[in-house]
């Protein structure tokens, strides 16, 4: 079973990434995208500690699968670096959908 888990500083990070792209793009924003996400995930409290990835704006997702035993599904090299600290592993996309197709219905 696959679940969502945010936590605020998830949220906020990619609420600005998307603004970003779509002013890229020349297009306004979707408040519903992140909405629909927040929706249908488990939220989880931000959690400061210390340093876990070469990048410290990267060290929420490592707490926050942490926090809830899951996996960092993302191409950036500070994340995949680190896959491993506490249990937490770091997946490409393409690794976690080739796992996804490999796995029993």
């Amino acid at each position: 079973m696959l679940e969502s888990v945010v936590s605020l500083g998830i949220l906020t990070e990619y609420r600005r990434v998307e603004a970003r792209m779509l002013a890229r793009l020349g297009r306004p924003p979707h408040p519903e995208t992140l909405t629909s996400l927040l929706l249908a995930s488990t939220i989880v409290p931000d959690v400061e500690g210390p340093p876990v990835t070469a990048d410290p704006d990267d060290d929420k997702f490592m707490w926050a699968a942490s926090t809830a035993g899951g996996v960092v599904v993302s191409g950036d090299r500070h994340l995949l670096d680190a896959s491993g600290w506490r249990g937490v592993r770091v997946v490409t996309p393409r690794s976690f959908l080739t796992e996804l197709d490999r796995s029993p219905d």
